[in-house]
């Protein structure tokens, strides 16, 4: 049964609330490193098989693990562990899965490679959109958190990178942390390098 089929008969015997409810979840983004330099000069068509190739390893590799992605946007996927279903390996099956989707792309004959990051903490799960349009994801800091890591990993040149509450859950797996006070700023200050 996928991660989708089990939250579909979870929804089906315990509806999730219209306005979401708090979970501890792992998130992890995945996106293509460049990127925006690859895409110059390649036809269009040529760019979508590539992109789509890399989506659907990291879509195999995190849904080996009954965990779903949430959604793709360009070259980036996000990926929920413990949003949908709870488990008490959550974080460790997001940490391998970062470690193999790096190592996956890494290896592709096009060259490519990616950033990788994970994040765990409470989130909001729930169904935000409008009347007519809803979509199951996830809010809350710790998803802004994981979106903004990326520009740790490009100061770093760093493959993957998880924070401190992610590494606490996994402590034995090879991942670059960012708990550093010197990386991860005080939020309170407001300064454009919080993280």
């Amino acid at each position: 049964m996928t991660c989708w089929a089990g939250f579909a008969v979870q929804l089906l015997n315990n509806p999730i609330e219209l306005g979401g409810e708090e979970r501890v979840a792992t998130i992890l983004f995945s996106n293509i490193r460049g990127f925006t330099t690859f895409c110059k000069g390649l036809p269009p068509k040529e760019l979508l098989k590539t992109s789509n190739k890399a989506l659907s390893i990291t879509s195999d590799i995190v849904e080996s693990r009954q965990r779903g992605v949430d959604k793709y946007n360009g070259d980036a996927v996000m990926a929920l562990f413990g949003a949908l279903i709870n488990g008490d390996q959550d974080t460790v099956n997001a940490m391998t899965a970062l470690l193999e989707i790096t190592s996956v792309l890494e290896n592709m004959e096009s060259g490519l490679s990616v950033y990788v990051r994970t994040t765990a903490s409470i989130v909001v799960a729930g169904n935000p959109g409008s009347s007519n349009r809803m979509n199951y994801s996830v809010i809350g800091d710790t998803v802004n958190v994981s979106v903004r890591l990326e520009g740790l990993m490009r100061l770093y040149n760093a493959s993957n990178i998880g924070r401190e509450a992610s590494m606490d859950d996994a402590p034995n797996l090879p991942i670059a942390s960012s708990a550093s006070s010197a990386l991860l700023v005080s939020r309170s200050g407001f300064a454009s390098s919080n993280y």
